[in-house]
């Protein structure tokens, strides 16, 4: 009796093989649904890390852009009141031995040599910063690549 079971359920595949093939490829379809789904959800998580990470690689560069302007600021201030004071003390000492023209001279090429010092410090800080965030871009479209791999047909 098992037998004839088997031959009749044999007989009703051969018979409707279309019907086979739909049930087949509905299970395919629910697994692509479910693995679709799921790339999509950690697209989304790996979307949300990825601003988190671009807002850290963003405050990293401001914070040393304002570190910069801040060390810039304080330079050029306590150059100009500390240098202006010695600058009048060096130019009198010079003028004891030479004409207060060339005292002066000498002495204001002193502080122009100060300024391009502080000013090339200064400029030094602000190499570094990037207002865009180029680890998050590299590190998006790596995930971007991914995820494309993921989706390609047969790629399991």
């Amino acid at each position: 009796m098992a037998g004839l079971g088997m031959s009749s359920h044999l007989a009703d595949d051969e018979v409707d093989p279309i019907g086979v093939e739909l049930r087949r490829t509905a299970g395919e379809l629910a697994a692509l649904r479910q693995s679709v789904a799921a790339i999509g959800g950690e697209v989304g998580e790996l979307a949300r890390r990825e601003g988190v990470l671009a807002r850290a690689e963003l405050s990293e560069s401001f914070a040393v852009a304002r570190t910069g302007s801040m060390l810039g600021a304080g330079a050029g201030v306590l150059g100009l009141f500390g240098l202006g004071f010695a600058d009048l003390t060096l130019m009198f000492l010079l003028a004891l031995f030479l004409p207060l023209w060339a005292a002066a001279f000498i002495v204001a090429a002193l502080m122009l040599g100060t300024a391009a010092v502080l000013g090339t410090r200064a400029r030094a800080m602000f190499t570094d910063f990037q207002i865009v965030p180029t680890r998050t871009i590299a590190s998006i479209e790596e995930d971007l690549r991914w995820a494309r791999e993921q989706l390609k047909p047969n790629s399991r």
